[in-house]
């Protein structure tokens, strides 16, 4: 039974996230991604549970997913056409340059005794820096992006 509801939320997640997306918009969700993120970090950093692990990481999961659909969708909307695919493409090479550095510091704190605490507890870190910055970026309407010279203006 369990394994059909999560084959069901699996399968439907993509929808749901794009729904949410449309209706909260891409900037409200972008920082609530990061919120949410934050929060499955603190579960699964600070528990003593597999249930709350297993919990924490299914919240992880929903925040990258969610982001992936976030942000590409956002830096899209507001590139203008010829700098488009380069900006998205920087968006995949950040997230590659983040996973490479996930897993040096994992290489790092694999014989440190509670290693995989310290891992999670430091992206709580980087969760929190990311609401600050995202939320005073995100906060530019088109004009101030326009001045760049990569983004539309209208």
């Amino acid at each position: 039974m369990i394994f059909k509801i999560l084959k069901f939320l699996i399968h439907n997640f993509f929808l749901l996230a794009g729904g949410l997306v449309d209706k909260f918009g891409r900037r409200n969700m972008i920082i609530f991604n990061a919120c949410v993120f934050v929060i499955g970090a603190l579960m699964i950093s600070g528990t003593s549970t597999f249930f709350i692990f297993l919990l924490g990481r299914f919240t992880l999961g929903f925040a990258v997913a969610l982001s992936a659909i976030a942000e590409c969708i956002y830096i899209s909307e507001l590139s203008i056409p010829a700098k488009r695919g380069m900006l998205v493409s920087f968006n995949e090479l950040a997230i590659t340059i983040g996973i490479l550095m996930a897993f040096l510091v994992n290489y790092i704190l694999a014989d440190v005794p509670g290693g995989w605490r310290v891992m999670f507890s430091l992206s709580i870190g980087i969760a929190i820096i990311q609401v600050s910055i995202k939320a005073e970026l995100l906060q530019l309407n088109r004009s101030q992006f326009s001045s760049l010279g990569i983004f539309v203006s209208k």
